[in-house]
């Protein structure tokens, strides 16, 4: 007994000891600094709130209080450029910021120059992010701009070398200048459809970026917008975009292709210049000037389709693309030197092989792929181009089908036992065929005989389309109305023509066959024969 109360003494001391161990080896958290950082006056209690910013020694900054933050300048700090905000003397500690509900703005160079800062909590209160709110926060690797966020200021995310993914919610309406400037670790962005322009220089140098969608809802691609954006291989310009401006897309040595839609009306200067992996380019029909230095330097770029409606090809605009082999020219030959002015340095354009009268099949349609049968030909699903309104793809003529033939049925003419004929119906579009048959054997007539051309292209006296009558796996279609199960009498008119007077009798065998059969005819299609 003593001993068990022993063992559960150590057990006890043991595990008062362990949930003491935290508390011997951890750190207190303690403020460090503190102070106000807005002010915001209240209509209805008629009085001051404050902005309140607390600095504890983990290195968490947190804001707290109703109202706008303060808007700061840049300050020098031995040689450092950092924010001249309360906190900014903390630069080089500030790990996180969290800024609390009721905080509605983030201030012009709120964080500006804090390299130590890893994340950033923003509440949905939160409506604008100013003007270099975080720019040059070097550490910064992502964050999450909420649904409540409408504009990010011009230089806002500058310089965040280490930001890898950021998400812009549909509530943005525009983006500025430079606002992700320099963020060569930034992989992947996506912009909203709330978007109506992407503004001067606001990706340039993302060296890391390989893909963006531009939704359309954006009209406007700004001044080198996504220069120098070497890992970015491919770009869509949706239909909503009108200008392209200067530089936009110049030094992207990894874009392979481009096309520039109808909505386009110019093209800025270097636009695409010195984008070294570019082999074709489409430009859109609403284009009227391309310019200067344009495409200057696409040393891979092999064919370009320029539309009729372009009258102006700035200086050098496709200079030094000494790959440039095919220019697909929408308009006449007449049109092309007499009414676009190509500016001087565009000795690749102008030794290229020029083809005129191009349709590069810009508006297409989707056709259906029509079934062939035995009286029509059949055709695949095709891409026709509404345009010179031919098909692009597709649309392969398909043979028509053989015949689907009724077994034969036979007929004894009761006014003469000694002729026996024999009848064979298509299935599908009613052709049939005749032949005489010996009524003393049954089971072997002689060669058939059709007293007509058949209408369809399909021979009805190829071997390889007839039906052995002797097949055993052959029966009589129950409900075919010339059942020969049914007596079938002759007819003790004389027949007439679709016009209702006599016909002339053939002689011979057939002259009783064409009457028997016209008037059987008339019985059961109402005169027509297919």
């Amino acid at each position: 007994m003593k001993t068990t109360n022993r063992l559960l003494a150590v057990l006890l001391s043991l595990v008062l000891l362990c949930s003491a161990l935290p508390f011997a080896f951890a750190e207190d958290v303690t403020i460090v600094d503190s102070g106000t950082c807005g002010v915001t006056w209240n209509s209805q209690t008629q009085s001051d709130e404050y902005l309140t910013w607390t600095l504890d020694s983990a290195g968490t900054l947190t804001i707290s209080g109703n109202g706008s933050m303060s808007s700061y300048s840049t300050t020098n700090d031995n040689g450092t450029t950092r924010t001249s905000a309360p906190w900014g003397k903390y630069y080089q500690t500030i790990q996180a910021v969290v800024l609390e509900d009721s905080v509605t703005n983030i201030g012009n160079y709120a964080f500006y120059g804090c390299a130590a800062l890893k994340s950033v909590t923003i509440p949905d209160s939160v409506t604008s992010i100013g003007w270099s709110a975080f720019e040059s926060c070097t550490a910064l690797e992502s964050v999450t701009i909420p649904d409540s966020v409408t504009s990010i200021g011009g230089d806002a995310f500058y310089n965040c070398t280490a930001l890898k993914s950021v998400t812009i919610p549909d509530s943005v309406t525009s983006i500025g200048g430079d606002a992700f400037y320099g963020c060569t670790a930034l992989e992947s962005v996506t912009i909203p459809d709330s978007m109506t322009s992407i503004g001067d220089y606001a990706f340039r140098y993302c060296t890391s970026l390989t893909s963006v969608t531009i939704p359309d809802s954006v009209t406007s691609i700004g001044w080198s917008a996504f220069e120098s954006c070497t890992a970015l291989e491919s770009v869509t310009i949706p239909d909503s975009v009108t200008s392209i401006g200067n530089y936009a897309f110049d030094g992207c040595t990894s874009l392979t292709s481009v096309t520039i839609p109808d909505s386009v009306t110019s093209i800025g200067n270097s636009a695409f210049r010195d984008c070294t992996a570019l082999e074709s380019v489409t430009i859109g029909d609403s284009v009227t000037s391309i310019g200067g230095y344009a495409f200057y330097g696409c040393t891979a770029l092999t064919s370009v389709t320029i539309p009729d409606s372009v009258t102006s090809i700035g200086r050098s605009a496709f200079g030094d693309c000494t790959a440039l082999s095919t220019v697909n020219y929408t308009g006449s030959e007449d049109r092309w030197y007499k009414k676009v002015d190509i500016g001087d340095g565009n000795v690749p354009l102008r030794t290229a092989n020029i083809i005129f009268d191009y349709c590069p099949h810009a508006h297409t349609t989707e056709t259906e792929p029509v079934a062939p049968t035995c009286s029509s030909v059949g055709y695949t699903a095709g891409v026709f181009c509404t345009d010179c309104e031919k098909y692009v793809s597709g649309h392969e003529e398909l043979p028509v089908l053989p015949h689907t033939f009724t077994p034969w049925s036979r007929f004894v003419m009761a006014s003469d036992a000694a002729v026996a004929v024999e009848i064979r119906f298509c299935n599908t579009c009613g052709y049939y065929e005749l032949r005489q048959a010996d009524p003393a054997n049954p089971t072997d007539p002689t060669e058939p005989t059709n007293p007509t051309e058949p209408t369809n292209p399909t021979d009805p006296t190829d071997p390889t389309n007839q039906t052995d009558p002797t097949d055993p796996t052959d029966s009589t279609n129950p409900t075919d109305p010339t059942d020969p199960t049914e007596p079938v009498t002759e007819p003790t008119t004389e027949p007439t023509d679709e016009n209702g007077g006599k016909d002339e009798a053939p002689k011979g065998f057939f002259a009783k066959i064409a009457a028997f059969f016209r008037n059987l005819f008339a019985r059961l299609f109402g005169g027509r024969k297919k």
